[in-house]
């Protein structure tokens, strides 16, 4: 007689869920991520967060970029107005001429081996032709991962680099010298280590930054342009819809039913509580957080039968110690499976908080990208979302990171870093405590030599989740020093919801749980039998 099995609804929609969070997060490759570098500087010398040789070798290639025919081509130039009464002017001019190129308000020119006229290599003639390849097809192509040519053209960070290289090209008018020592200090930054930890030379690259429109030297200028640009390939896509097909609605399945919802009623409720973007996000995470209470509550309601059922499987266990046929195992089974059904615990308590999952990431990365939709004429991005609200709370501005606002937004995150820590640790703190004087209440009528035994299988067990469980702590400490403000304020809130949200469930559960005692609803387990 075959074995019937039963999939209770929440089984089967857990196992749904779960998979539809696995397609959708596969699907969204690298488009949310760092893009692959697409230039010889990056494919072959970025590095993240790298040693000093691979600093010194970017550092290197800018500056072989912007010196490359100019010694050579001023020296023909020279050689050719040798004979000329302003030669040994041009002489004393030298350096001049090969940053910009001009000798008594003329273009220097020379006649080349082809008995062609040309005009003299220059560091701005060079540093110029680096604006210019970061915007033709071939690197459009390369930074949207994708060939097809509207995509290219509407694509979120080649509208960013587009604008960026037209607003470069207005400094280069700026530009009265090329001193490669400039570069020194911002050799880090050029490798790229911005997101990891703060150092010096990141601190006077941002400074640097700050100021683009003031830089007279020509190394430093390509410097901090290959900084921005850096910049601009870790920067999230905004939000957007993205539906002008079918098969364009079903590919963005993941950003179009969840992530833009999420993103649109953040900024719905803040333009509501008059465009205070932290009104929004605080009420936008308590909305999102109360919407997902039924799983929570099913999850903790599951977690605590469990450990209220351990003494008994404990029982069972010790009953069939040392009993490895298959009929012993077999029984044992049977009467396991016989106590999960009289306390109703099934699979779908074990996969309920996967049902929380892509609504949790969806809020996450609504948060994440939110910063980003500011208006693009000419593509896409015609949202301005991030310039309607204000995101500023205590000076602290929540569009931005740590980088984004001097030393005040500095000292925020900071804050935010430790607030979120904080009521983590306070979280893990106080369910371990409660896990903990549950499980003595339960074993006051358990023989020592029992709960002994017991009792050393679970801090086995507990041992291996504290280490877990500090590891996610460090992880979302890290992702908060590292993100938008925004997301740090939303995890602070978060946190302080889910202890509240444990104290309501454990009184609940309390309760139910006098309630069954008073109604004699406890069972006890006997090999054959269910006593009541």
């Amino acid at each position: 007689m075959k074995k019937k099995i039963n999939f209770s609804r929440i089984t089967v929609f857990s196992v749904l869920i779960v998979t539809l969070c696995l397609i959708m997060l596969t699907s969204c490759g690298s488009k949310y991520g760092q893009k692959n570098a697409y230039l010889e500087y990056s494919s072959n010398n970025s590095a993240g967060c790298g040693g000093s040789s691979q600093i010194d070798s970017k550092a290197v290639w800018l500056e072989n970029y912007i010196n490359e025919g100019v010694v050579s081509s001023v020296d023909s130039y020279l050689e050719y107005i040798k004979n000329e009464s302003y030669y040994e002017q041009a002489v004393t001019e030298k350096e001049n001429i090969k940053v910009n190129g001009i000798f008594n308000g003329q273009v220097c020119e020379y006649v080349n081996a082809d008995g062609n006229k040309v005009a003299v290599r220059t560091y701005l003639g060079n540093l110029e032709n680096l604006l210019n390849k970061y915007v033709d097809d071939k690197h459009k192509q390369a930074i949207a991962n994708t060939a097809d040519e509207v995509e290219i053209a509407e694509h979120y960070q080649v509208c960013l680099i587009e604008n960026d290289v037209e607003q470069f090209k207005t400094y280069l008018a700026n530009i009265k010298k090329a001193d490669i020592t400039s570069i020194d200090k911002v050799k880090t930054a050029l490798n790229g280590t911005a997101g990891c930890f703060d150092t010096s030379s990141e601190k006077e690259a941002i400074n640097a930054l700050n100021e683009v429109d003031k830089v007279d030297d020509a190394y430093l200028l390509g410097a901090l342009f290959l900084i921005r640009i850096d910049d601009r390939l870790l920067e999230a896509e905004p939000v957007s819809f993205k539906a002008r097909t079918v098969g364009e609605f079903f590919s963005h399945f993941w950003n179009n039913m969840f992530i833009f919802p999420v993103a649109w009623l953040l900024y719905q409720i803040s333009s509501l509580c008059g465009g205070y973007y932290i009104l929004g996000l605080l009420l936008t995470t308590l909305l999102v957080r109360t919407l997902g209470w039924p799983i929570y509550a099913k999850s903790n309601n599951m977690s605590q039968k469990m450990a209220e059922l351990q003494p008994e499987l404990q029982k069972i266990q010790e009953k069939y110690a040392g009993r490895t046929d298959a009929d012993s195992q077999r029984m044992m089974q049977m009467e396991q499976a016989q106590l999960y059904k009289k306390h109703k615990i099934g699979m779908g308590g074990c996969l309920a908080p996967f049902l929380q999952f892509p609504i949790f990431m969806a809020v996450y990365n609504a948060i994440s990208r939110l910063p980003y939709t500011k208006l693009i004429e000419g593509s896409r991005y015609t949202l301005n979302w991030a310039n309607e609200l204000n995101g500023t709370l205590f000076g602290i501005n929540l569009f931005e990171d740590r980088n984004g606002g001097g030393a005040n937004q500095l000292i925020g995150v900071i804050v935010l870093v430790l607030l979120v820590v904080g009521t983590q640790i306070l979280s893990q703190f106080l369910s371990q405590r409660r896990q903990k004087l549950a499980q003595e209440k339960r074993q006051e009528d358990i023989p020592a030599y029992r709960r002994q035994a017991y009792n050393q299988t679970q801090n086995q067990s507990a041992n291996t989740m504290k280490y877990m469980l500090w590891f996610m702590i460090f992880m979302m400490g890290s992702f908060v020093w590292t993100s938008k403000a925004g997301l740090g304020v939303y995890w602070f809130i978060g946190n302080i919801y889910s202890v509240v949200q444990m104290f309501v469930n454990n009184y609940l559960n309390d309760r139910k749980t006098e309630q069954k005692k008073d109604k004699g609803a406890a069972y006890t387990i006997y090999p054959n039998k269910t006593k009541k």
